[in-house]
């Protein structure tokens, strides 16, 4: 086989690996930050009934802080969420204020008006 060939297909193979290591470091932080928000959430003395949905909901905060405030946000996750899982507006701004430290904290902008005296991202 000749030189050039052969280098080029090695560095094919090292690019490979590197983005499959890329990949997998990536679902261990994913995995590692939905741990992390589980475990805020449980520490800001909210019960977790379904984890799956509590994920879930971090995530969509998330997604909504991309175009909302994070008041907006709360009074969404307080308004769409079931009675149960968030009895009242503080539990909701304790769930985005979780999901901004543990899953989004690009999505951190502090200055806001708060609507209950927590500021919200």
């Amino acid at each position: 086989m000749r030189p050039r060939v052969l280098r080029r297909r090695l560095i094919l193979a090292g690019l490979g690996g590197c983005l499959a290591a890329a990949t997998i470091t990536t679902q261990v932080a994913k995995a590692d930050d939905d741990t992390d928000y589980l475990q805020a959430l449980n520490n800001s003395g909210l019960t977790v009934y379904d984890t799956g949905e509590a994920i879930a909901t971090g995530h969509t905060i998330c997604t909504m802080l991309q175009t909302a405030n994070g008041n907006t946000v709360a009074a969404y996750v307080f308004t769409h969420t079931s009675w149960t899982d968030v009895p009242t507006i503080t539990v909701a701004e304790v769930m985005v204020l979780d999901a901004v430290a543990n899953l989004c904290p690009e999505q951190y902008h502090p200055g806001q008006a708060p609507t209950s005296g927590r500021e919200l991202a």
